[in-house]
């Protein structure tokens, strides 16, 4: 018996030792607070990261488009660029909202020169995820990041980012798709 028992109390003493040494040396870690994003209270809600980051010529983005699509058409809607830039898309984002029996198909359309001066369109297709149900109403979403260039003119003519939702059903109780585009516009380079 008394084997057993210094055979026991050993091991259970070594780590007793072992998990007082490294709880000690973890919590004498001193860890780095990161910096806060917003520069106070009073102050406006400029954020720090775009007032580090500021390139000129650069200012941002964020825009927000709904469509409220009926039948079995495509809506389209045109989200104006400012004169003379160029909006680069970082981020899109879509929550969407039908009725359980209804599938809804988003996507964005944008146009960027060639390099020859002719415009080439670019049609992005989100991928709708559930989110779930909510008493008869189904919520979807989608989110895309990257870069995704749309400049406002191309050789003499005018371009809009078109924003389309259509649905796969005639009849629509309530369908709603919202967009969240953010990025930033930049001056159009001379060509």
């Amino acid at each position: 018996m008394k084997k057993i028992s210094n055979c026991l109390i050993i091991p259970v003493l070594f780590s007793a030792m072992l998990v007082t040494a490294l709880a000690g040396r973890a919590f004498g870690q001193k860890i780095d607070e990161p910096e806060s994003t917003f520069l106070s209270v009073n102050a406006s809600l400029e954020l720090l990261s775009d007032k580090k980051e500021k390139t000129p010529g650069r200012t941002p983005f964020v825009k927000q488009v709904t469509l409220n699509p009926n039948g079995l058409g495509q809506n389209v809607v045109a989200m104006q660029i400012p004169a003379g830039k160029r909006l680069v898309i970082e981020n899109v984002s879509v929550v969407v909202r039908c009725s359980e029996s209804q599938r809804m198909e988003v996507s964005y359309a944008t146009y960027t020169n060639n390099g020859a001066g002719v415009a080439k369109m670019t049609i992005h297709k989100l991928a709708l995820q559930k989110q779930g149900s909510f008493k008869e109403s189904a919520i979807f979403t989608a989110d895309e990041s990257g870069l995704v260039l749309a400049d406002e003119k191309i050789g003499n003519e005018q371009f809009s980012v078109g924003v389309a939702a259509s649905l796969n059903t005639v009849t629509a109780p309530f369908a709603q798709a919202q967009f969240t585009f953010s990025g930033y516009l930049e001056d159009l380079p001379a060509i």
